[in-house]
């Protein structure tokens, strides 16, 4: 839990969170969070105000979680990487390993990717707050390194690249209890988090024309 919480505020963030990814926003009640945090209602309007602040506090919390920085951090940088293609196709592979290390194994409870995917499904005033203030500038700044990464790249085609990446992950990420269940795809396995990382890694080195890094030139583990 962040150290700059208050106690009673975090546990009422992690206690509703997964209330919430499990029946809703509408499905929980005030009283059915405090109860389960052990807590009086009182000290829910204290933190929050009310039951929707909380939820948009809840997936506020969430988000700076699991928030990836990487893509600013290159931006600022660019003058290091941007016209060494060598250079480029590493910042790829380090944008698509930070996400690996985020999401696999799960470093957070399990009901984060229950709340992101009940949001998207059933979408709440709270979605178009946080679109604004992180989804969106989070995906802008890395488009905006995909297109570093192809010069003369249009706008449109690096956010399609964007999509492709966060997309394979968020295929793993949204269908974890599917996937499993699947041939060979153990999600805690470190061999199936490198494999997908190094192809994930491949493909978009290969859609933006770069050279493949030493590292990702080893078919050992595709080969298994």
């Amino acid at each position: 839990m962040d150290e700059n919480i208050p106690a009673t505020k975090g546990i009422l963030l992690e206690t509703a969170g997964e209330l919430f990814a499990n029946a809703g926003l509408e499905g929980v009640s005030i009283r059915k969070i405090a109860q389960k945090a052990g807590a009086n209602i009182a000290a829910i309007h204290y933190h929050f105000g009310s039951k929707d602040n909380l939820y948009l506090e809840v997936v506020r919390h969430v988000m700076h979680r699991i928030r990836c920085t990487l893509a600013g951090q290159y931006l600022a940088d660019r003058a290091a990487w941007q016209d060494n293609p060598l250079s480029r196709a590493k910042v790829i592979c380090a944008l698509v390993e930070e996400r690996m290390v985020q999401f696999f194994p799960d470093p957070h409870p399990g009901w984060y990717g229950r709340l992101f995917m009940r949001m998207l499904l059933n979408p709440t005033p709270a979605l178009g707050k946080l679109a604004e203030e992180i989804i969106l500038p989070d995906f802008e700044q890395l488009t905006e390194v995909f297109r570093l990464c192809k010069p003369g790249m249009s706008l449109s085609e690096a956010r399609c690249w964007t999509d492709t990446l966060l997309g394979q992950l968020g295929h793993y990420v949204f269908s974890a209890q599917f996937v499993q269940y699947m041939p060979n795809q153990n999600r805690q396995d470190a061999d199936f988090q490198n494999m997908i990382s190094r192809h994930l890694s491949r493909l978009l080195l290969k859609g933006l024309d770069l050279p493949l890094p030493d590292f990702l030139k080893d078919d050992t583990l595709h080969a298994k």
